[in-house]
């Protein structure tokens, strides 16, 4: 009797779908690739949401870095920001002051520098020297020589090495968050410089250029925030390093290089003027969970909650006044001139258009004032009659 014969499997074996796996794979991929590229188009029709191009800066061995002279970098407000032949925001100036003209030069970080101003008169020094110019009826300058990321003790640097080579009439400095980065560090060991480049890697740049980043990232960072600030507060209570006080070999290291700053500028016969920040975060402010999600990362960044931040914000911002009165500098409360809310300031410390508002509406009252002020526009006033009478 002959044997029935054996069925052959009808199962593909796995050399055969291998190949269709292959197949499923490519098709997948290409139709995501075509998905995200016609949602890329239609947010770039439709939809566009600006978002800020990266400053390209250059190590410089006296300063630490400055941004590359000649580009110009556009900034959410869609406003392209020049950077001068001298490696700082804004237009050239000469380092020879024209007689009769008040200038006053800015040093600071991020928050002085501005980036996001939808023009250069709506930055904060660019708002003071049109209050100032329009309140006096002279001729001002208010040169930004601020560099993102530059603590105190950057600046002082800086006027050493830059701002004294514009021979100001008076100089502001406008510093404190990026301080708060040294406190945990200073109080232990010997200051670090930070970064020595802080370009973006080109991943980022290109990235940047997206539009389906350019809309995803703001819930990104909102989740992020909302994060961290819960592992603020869960760590609030359990002795966590974030909520311990700043110690006071911090707090005399900042004090130290506003002294040294305002000292510096007193000896080359120009006005020294020192301004505490505006900031989003305050004992009420932080009660909107909002606003606490806002300030978050940075304050972690730094080493501390929401709340011990704002506690050493306070107490820096108390020095500052103490060492203005100690030395004979002007002092600006920056702090109190700006509410704290989201209308005004964008995160920690970087200001939208009304916020810049605020703060040179405070700083140009201040100034007009103050009798030392006073006394310095009528020596620049002087100069002017002098040159025409030569």
């Amino acid at each position: 009797m002959s044997q029935p014969p054996i069925p052959t499997s009808t199962c593909p074996t796995p050399q055969r779908r291998r190949p269709r796996i292959r197949v499923v794979a490519l098709f997948f991929l290409i139709s995501t690739f075509f998905i995200l590229g016609a949602i890329e188009i239609a947010l770039r029709l439709f939809h566009p949401a600006p978002f800020p191009e990266f400053l390209q800066y250059e190590i410089d061995g006296h300063i630490r870095v400055r941004p590359i002279a000649g580009q110009v970098v556009t900034n959410r407000a869609n406003y392209p920001v020049r950077i001068n032949r001298h490696g700082f925001r804004g237009p050239d100036y000469s380092y020879t002051k024209p007689p009769g003209t008040l200038r006053i030069l800015v040093f600071g970080g991020s928050a002085a520098f501005d980036f996001e101003a939808s023009s250069e008169e709506k930055s904060w020094p660019g708002a003071l020297q049109l209050k100032l110019s329009q309140q006096l009826i002279m001729p001002v300058e208010v040169i930004n020589l601020a560099v993102p990321g530059f603590d105190s003790f950057n600046c002082k640097i800086n006027y050493l090495y830059t701002g004294r080579n514009f021979h100001p009439d008076a100089a502001i400095l406008y510093e404190t968050w990026n301080d708060m980065g040294q406190y945990r560090d200073v109080a232990l060991a010997p200051y670090r410089k930070g970064e020595s480049q802080l370009n973006k890697p080109l991943w980022q740049r290109i990235a940047r250029y997206s539009q389906i980043v350019r809309h995803i990232h703001p819930f990104i960072r909102s989740l992020q925030g909302k994060r961290l600030d819960d592992i603020a507060k869960s760590t609030a209570n359990a002795g966590s390093d974030l909520e311990k006080p700043v110690a006071s070999a911090s707090l005399d290291w900042g004090r130290t290089n506003f002294t040294d700053f305002i000292d510096f500028v007193t000896r080359d016969g120009a006005l020294p003027i020192v301004s505490t920040m505006a900031f989003l975060g305050s004992t009420d402010s932080l009660k909107v969970d909002k606003i606490r999600q806002a300030v978050a990362e940075g304050c972690i960044q730094r080493g501390f909650s929401p709340d011990r931040a704002v506690e050493t914000f306070m107490a820096m911002s108390a020095i500052i006044r103490d060492v203005a009165a100690a030395r004979n500098a002007v002092f600006i409360d920056g702090y109190n001139a700006v509410p704290h809310d989201l209308d005004h300031i964008r995160d920690n410390v970087h200001l939208y258009d009304a916020g810049s508002e605020k703060l040179a509406e405070a700083m140009a009252r201040t100034l007009l004032a103050d009798s030392k002020f006073q006394q310095l526009v009528e020596r620049v006033r002087k100069e002017a009659t002098a040159f025409g009478k030569g």
